[in-house]
């Protein structure tokens, strides 16, 4: 039988401060005011990358205060775009040295607004739950039972499946104690044609 995951405090890590929750802030103004920190070569990966992203977001109804974890994050954009929406954000990462070093660039981000946690660190990044908001990226394959109750009781995950043009999300609302509700959803890039309008 395979051994639970126990996410207990630990005493080595910042503390998370919660404050009261306001109004969502917008994600486009974020995104534009943190996207000259991240250049992209490519115009038409770039449009389905922000497209993508802004629909994950959106789904997540993000307000300031909340505490987000992302895990399996390839690069520091998604939690510098909600960072600048005012929330904290949490990151579990392989590429935590490269997050680290790209954060540091942006002089806006406040230094306790994001912690960056590397892969082998996850039950010390587990232990400031709960969590308001949680994204699961595609390239987490297999994701723990445990994971679930790091999330707060109407809290919300985003789970997307993979890179594709066409990829499906799982978007999870914990409803109760042990109770989620699941809702599938498909076609990313279509879907989010509507937030097309990013001044970048």
């Amino acid at each position: 039988m395979q051994e639970l995951i126990s996410f207990k405090t630990q005493a080595d890590i910042t503390p998370i401060n919660r404050t009261q929750k306001k109004s969502g802030s917008d994600i486009i103004q974020a995104l534009n005011k943190v996207s000259a920190y991240f250049p992209m070569e490519n115009e038409e990966k770039k449009k389905k990358y922000l497209s993508q992203m802004i629909y994950r977001i959106d789904l997540l109804k993000i307000k300031k205060g909340d505490i987000v974890f992302e895990l399996g994050a390839t690069d520091a954009f998604q939690a510098a775009v909600i960072s600048e929406m005012g929330a904290q954000v949490v990151v579990v990462s392989s590429y935590r040295s490269a997050l680290m070093e790209r954060l540091a660039t942006i002089p806006r981000i406040a230094k306790n607004q994001i912690q960056v946690f590397a892969q082998d660190q996850i039950v010390k990044a587990g232990s400031l739950a709960p969590f308001d908001k949680m994204i699961i990226a595609p390239e987490v394959s297999n994701i723990p039972v445990e994971f679930y109750g790091l999330l707060s009781i109407n809290g919300d995950m985003v789970i997307t499946s993979d890179h594709t043009d066409n990829p499906t999300i799982l978007h999870v609302k914990r409803t109760g104690e042990t109770s989620f509700d699941t809702k599938k959803k498909t076609g990313l890039v279509n879907r989010s044609a509507s937030y097309d309008v990013f001044d970048l």
